[in-house]
């Protein structure tokens, strides 16, 4: 049985060329690419807070609170969802309840 002390292997070397916190220039997910423009609707869009969809509707969470999802491409903000709490989970589960007996 061979050990460790044993082992007379030379140490195994990793070439890495990314170093953390610096990103490659070569198009893929660099600097060197501009970001593609967003159309006015979609913008629009996306700036406009998304809501949970509880009973067939579309609301805000309870709390009125909100949070920012990033790109993890670039950091961006992408969107801004709806902060669901206990409230939003009450009313979530309460509607499925109905639906399921009534179906």
């Amino acid at each position: 049985m061979k050990t460790l002390a044993s082992s007379r292997r030379a140490p195994v070397r990793v070439h890495n060329p990314i170093r953390v916190g610096k990103r490659p220039a070569n198009g893929n997910g660099g600097n060197s690419s501009p970001k593609p423009a967003l159309g006015s609707q979609l913008s629009t869009w996306l700036s406009t807070p998304r809501r949970h969809l509880i009973n067939g509707r579309w609301v805000a969470a309870a709390s009125g609170k909100t949070f920012d999802v990033f790109n993890p491409a670039d950091g961006s903000v992408i969107a801004r969802v709806a902060e669901g709490d206990r409230e939003d989970i009450n009313r979530a589960v309460s509607a499925a309840r109905r639906a399921f007996e009534l179906a």
